[in-house]
This record gives C-alpha cells, sequence and structure tokens, in this order.
C-alpha cells in the first residue's frame, strides 16, 4: 500500500510536487491520514470524508485549492 502515484504534479506556483502534501493511505476503513513522506500519522478516521477533511486540515497555508483540481502550492 501507498499513496497516490498517478496524482499530477503541480502546474503553477512553486516547484514542488504533491509528496510535500499530507495524504491518505488507501485501504481502509480505517482510512489513515499521514503527514508528506510518512512523517507522522496525523490520525485515523472511518470514513473517505472524514478523511479528506483531515488532509485538508493540514495542508501548508501556501497550498491553493481550485474547484474539481489536485491542490497546487501557490506563489
Amino acid at each position: 500500500m501507498g499513496h497516490c502515484t498517478s496524482c499530477a504534479a503541480p502546474r503553477r506556483g512553486l516547484n514542488r510536487g504533491h509528496d510535500d502534501l499530507p495524504f491518505i493511505l488507501y485501504g481502509g476503513p480505517p482510512y489513515n491520514v499521514y503527514s508528506s513522506g510518512y512523517a507522522d500519522l496525523l490520525g485515523e478516521v472511518a470514513t473517505p470524508a472524514e478523511a479528506a477533511a483531515l488532509v485538508v486540515r493540514h495542508l501548508p497555508p501556501n497550498v491553493v485549492m481550485e474547484s474539481g483540481e489536485v491542490p497546487v502550492l501557490g506563489d
């Protein structure tokens, strides 16, 4: 098991990849949410929606979220 390996790289902003972002380890429930590089277990939750909310709460402050897109790091 691992994190997303098919996510698109950021199209604008800082030249950093999605490996700098928290992620959901698939295979749940429960769903484990980790910080980048498996540095810390941020939480273990019961639903995909709770896991997504946990990821969003732990995004770096310079991440730009646009509807329907993969999060990208802003300028």
